[in-house]
């Protein structure tokens, strides 16, 4: 029964981040999209609006962001007993600072931090891409710690959300 029910809370806990990362990939395309094209029409006033906005927010939605993630790895690895490959371990490495330095910007903003999130996430990005391209392109490329491939999907949701897409969707909403 044990073994049922964290059946269940695993498929829940994936549900639920694989729904998530969806609909951050959603709003991703649609804001981009929305930014372009204020751009393109050189609406100054709609792009200052959302600057300022980014500007007084930005700090509480990295916080959520790189929290949701952090917790959502150490639940894959604690609870769920995935265990992280080398590309995921690496990932968890510029995923997790970012917690405590979104903390310590919502009441210190500096330009240093900043620098700091950019380039945490730029790395993390890449890694995570390679992550992904890894499992569904190029299987063949060499990546294991500790016996596990990193070409193993855990579980794949809607057709392509995997671990590795989770941290490519997070990495990108920060940056």
């Amino acid at each position: 029964k044990k073994a049922f029910l964290k059946l269940k809370m695993i498929n829940i806990t994936n549900t639920i981040l694989s729904t998530l990362t969806l609909i951050t990939g959603i709003t991703l395309v649609v804001f981009s999209l929305l930014i372009l094209y204020i751009k393109i029409t050189k609406q100054k006033k709609e792009h200052e609006q959302i600057k300022k906005h980014l500007n007084k927010y930005g700090a509480i939605y990295i916080f959520i962001i790189s929290t949701v993630a952090t917790l959502g790895s150490l639940f894959y690895s604690e609870i769920a007993k995935y265990t992280p490959c080398t590309l995921c371990w690496f990932q968890r490495i510029f995923m997790y600072p970012l917690v405590i330095i979104s903390g310590v910007m919502l009441t210190k903003r500096t330009k240093e931090l900043l620098k700091v999130t950019k380039i945490l996430t730029i790395i993390g990005v890449i890694i995570a891409g390679i992550h992904y391209f890894n499992q569904f392109i190029f299987p063949t490329l060499t990546c294991s710690m500790n016996g596990i491939d990193c070409a193993i999907r855990s579980f794949v949701t809607y057709g392509y959300i995997t671990i590795p897409m989770m941290a490519i969707t997070a990495f990108i909403t920060i940056l």
